[in-house]
């Protein structure tokens, strides 16, 4: 897979599920967000992680929702489970230096 050649993953850790479930969204976008089409939640994102064989420098969990998911859960889950070094990347952040 590309995951697996890859030195460094970008991936999406959009929403944990209990807090999509208990969240303020109404049942239809609620469902399109935990669709196969819609975003990765937590543990989805977690067991890529894990299957994929991705082996390179670095993973950054991306497009964290500011309403079914929080910073300091991720980064739980993704200590326990994550077979890399990781950075979960809160919007508005900047994480190193582009350029010279």
């Amino acid at each position: 897979s590309l995951a697996r050649e890859a030195e460094v993953l970008f991936l999406e850790a959009n929403y944990d599920r209990e807090m999509l479930k208990n969240g303020p969204y109404p049942p239809p976008l609620k469902a399109r967000i935990a669709s196969k089409g819609g975003h990765l939640s937590n543990d989805e994102a977690l067991t890529f992680l894990a299957e994929s064989g991705f082996s390179g420098s670095h993973v950054y969990f991306i497009h964290i929702s500011d309403t079914n998911n929080s910073v300091p859960l991720l980064e739980a889950a993704a200590r326990i489970s994550s077979p890399v070094p990781f950075t979960v990347c809160a919007k508005g952040a900047c994480y190193g230096v582009v350029g010279s």
